[in-house]
């Protein structure tokens, strides 16, 4: 029972740290299989130009790679609100919490002698990937034990936390995105297609969407100012026109 409430929480920790980070749609993540993933440069190259991308989609070479040092994930088209087959990087604190959580889900699934494609295997069939249903009894879990924790502390939990967090994760989307606007990056085109946000007008995102740059997806993911990415980008050797990330001014 203690190792099934570990992974539960594990894996509770890991999608909020996914959500916050990503802020991608729960149908993303929790679609995401292990090739979808990977670390070294090599691998985030061969996962680069393993993508299945339309022509209007945006793309990047394998010198990418080198860029995100800390790998990369793939969201696939099958989930994306733009309907885009998207790779973001990964912050350097992101793939320290995935590798933490990969070491905790291996574990538990060897226990059970079971294996699994995906980043979050279903706790009832390890086969298939972590449903809906599956997340909002995990948030729910995480709220009861938050709530004893808070109580051990002699706090009332009612007035510590929020009321009814558990079934609803379109907040998170709303914070990370309030939260990237207030750094510069409102309506630019690495936020939309890091965030999976679609913009208002299709047509100007199709023309945008492929000059984003691997430096400045990366700003995007690792929560630096905007002007501070700009000057970044133009100071990396290579750099295209950076006034052209600007989705609309």
């Amino acid at each position: 029972m203690k190792k099934l409430e570990n992974i539960a929480l594990g894996t509770l920790a890991m999608a909020l740290h996914h959500q916050f980070t990503h802020t991608t749609r729960p149908a993303s993540w929790q679609a995401v299989r292990l090739s979808d993933i990977a670390f070294a440069a090599d691998d985030v190259a061969a996962l680069i130009t393993s993508l299945n991308l339309q022509d209007n989609e945006p793309s990047f070479t394998v010198d990418a790679a080198e860029i995100w040092a800390h790998g990369a994930i793939v969201y696939r088209r099958a989930h994306s609100k733009i309907k885009t087959e998207r790779i973001v990087p990964l912050s350097a604190a992101f793939a320290t919490e995935l590798k933490r959580y990969l070491e905790l889900r291996n574990q538990y699934l060897a226990e059970l002698g079971a294996e699994s494609p995906w980043l979050y295997p279903c706790p009832r069939n390890p086969a298939n990937h972590i449903s809906d249903t599956d997340m909002r009894l995990l948030f729910q879990k995480g709220e009861e034990v938050a709530r004893q924790r808070v109580a051990e502390v002699g706090k009332n939990p009612d007035t510590v936390l929020p009321p009814a967090l558990g079934t609803k994760w379109y907040g998170f989307r709303r914070l990370w995105k309030t939260e990237i606007n207030k750094l510069g990056w409102e309506r630019t085109s690495a936020s939309m297609y890091a965030g999976d946000w679609k913009p208002m007008v299709r047509t100007i995102a199709d023309d945008v969407y492929a000059r984003i740059t691997p430096g400045m997806l990366l700003a995007v993911i690792e929560r630096i100012p905007f002007h501070e990415a700009v000057v970044r980008e133009k100071n990396r050797p290579g750099h295209g026109d950076v006034r052209d990330l600007v989705y609309c001014s």
